[in-house]
């Protein structure tokens, strides 16, 4: 009798054993699978997240392009425009300064010459050798009309005169340069930003 209970006893501290090991066991299967699906959950929570951080930052290069891309663009725009703005006053002035090169040098009669080269250029920024030739002839126009406003030799003011008139085929050159130049370089980038196009 005392074996059968014991028995008994032995068989209950088996079951009661092996229910609590399989309850364990079942317990860590189960932790296990919600861990792998945390895990597979947070996993896809960051590649959201690196993909909305990745898209965000090829927006924002994207924009910094875009407005790099205007800001070249445009400034050959302007580029042109004063080119084209530039050559109808170096004609007048041209032909101020020829006439009175030519006239009023046996007559010793001199005029001002207006001139709106400041107006035309502006804002606009030009290549360092134009500017430079203009900024030449911005000066010595004031110097002409400054010496003339005192009533200066007529020796002066031809020599002044002379100098004015000389920039002048020098700024056409380097403008008619610049100019197609200019002209070559939105042409090459008006075809990169239509292939860009095609490619998007």
């Amino acid at each position: 009798m005392q074996n059968i209970i014991w028995n008994n006893d032995t068989t209950s501290a088996f079951i009661g054993f092996a229910s609590a090991f399989i309850v364990a066991i079942i317990t860590c299967i189960v932790q296990l699978y919600i861990a792998r699906k945390n895990r597979l959950h947070s996993e896809k929570q960051l590649e959201h997240l690196l993909d909305e951080q990745k898209k965000e930052k090829l927006e924002k290069a994207n924009d910094k392009f875009q407005a790099e891309n205007n800001r070249f663009y445009n400034g050959l725009i302007d580029e042109i425009q004063c080119y084209e703005r530039l050559l109808n006053e170096l004609h007048y002035i041209n032909n101020i300064t020829s006439f009175m090169v030519k006239e009023f040098q046996s007559k010793g009669v001199h005029s001002f010459i207006d001139n709106n080269i400041e107006t035309i250029v502006g804002g606009v920024s030009l290549p360092a050798d134009v500017a430079k030739l203009l900024g030449s002839l911005r000066a010595n126009i004031d110097l002409y009309n400054a010496a003339l406003n005192r009533g200066a030799d007529s020796d002066v003011l031809e020599e002044l005169l002379k100098r004015v008139h000389s920039l002048i085929g020098y700024i056409n050159e380097e403008s008619f340069n610049n100019y197609a130049n200019a002209q070559a370089s939105l042409k090459r980038h008006e075809i990169r930003m239509a292939e860009r196009v095609l490619e998007d």
